[in-house]
């Protein structure tokens, strides 16, 4: 629906014009086709941007990206909740399979993709290693939200006292994915509503 307004905004707004005859058949061709190539650049462009920030090693200028990033409202949140959740579940699937700790860690690591987060949760390892526990570790997550480090350290914490630390890093896991899934489901919810009163308006004032 968002794309059959856009397409069917895109030609009405300049037929007033064609009309009147201020605009030849090309011109409003052109009128009515220009949005598009605009909106059809600035896809490839984010693609581009997207392929460029997973290529490669965390140059300044990826970084500065990926930093303004985890500063977006509820784009940053969604990519540090990702990361974590991530990480975390990685983490539990090698303990699971008996993988020895310090050995898990770095394995699990790797699979964050976010250099920031990555970066924070490589300060875990020589905290364990200087004796400290998976819950005092994950307490020090500079990225994570106070909710969700709340909730973790306590999970990891009944974990490591009761021998059952790997399942209990699942149940975070299994949580934060289902908290980015509802997030999701708001976003396909409203971001279509938001683009029909926005763009409905700018047609009817393109109109006018």
């Amino acid at each position: 629906m968002p794309l059959l307004l856009l397409l069917a905004g895109t030609f009405i707004a300049p037929v007033p014009g064609l009309v009147s005859g201020a605009l030849s058949p090309a011109s409003y061709l052109w009128q009515a086709a220009r949005p598009l190539l605009q909106i059809g650049a600035a896809v490839a462009a984010m693609m581009g941007m997207r392929a460029w920030l997973d290529a490669g090693t965390g140059t300044p200028a990826r970084l500065h990206v990926q930093r303004g990033l985890l500063k977006m409202p509820v784009v940053g949140a969604m990519i540090v909740r990702r990361c974590l959740r991530d990480f975390f579940e990685s983490l539990a699937l090698l303990l699971e399979a008996g993988m020895p700790m310090f050995d898990a860690l770095p394995l699990a690591e790797a699979t964050v993709t976010n250099p920031i987060v990555r970066a924070d949760v490589a300060t875990m390892l020589p905290m364990m290693v200087g004796g400290a526990r998976l819950a005092d570790a994950a307490a020090h997550l500079v990225s994570a939200d106070a909710t969700t480090t709340a909730t973790l350290c306590a999970l990891a914490g009944t974990g490591e006292a009761n021998g059952t630390l790997a399942s209990m890093l699942m149940r975070f896991s299994v949580a934060e994915t289902a908290q980015l899934q509802q997030t999701q489901q708001h976003l396909a919810e409203w971001l279509p509503r938001i683009f029909y009163f926005f763009y409905a308006g700018l047609t009817i004032y393109r109109l006018l």
